[in-house]
């Protein structure tokens, strides 16, 4: 999985506008 070749720093500031933008989507979505 191209995962392990990110580096951490990146993956961590990554994965954390992820879970924002995913718990906006959630919140427009309702699931």
């Amino acid at each position: 999985e191209f995962i392990q070749q990110l580096p951490l720093q990146y993956l961590a500031s990554y994965l954390g506008i992820t879970q924002r933008h995913l718990s906006r989507i959630r919140s427009e979505i309702s699931f």
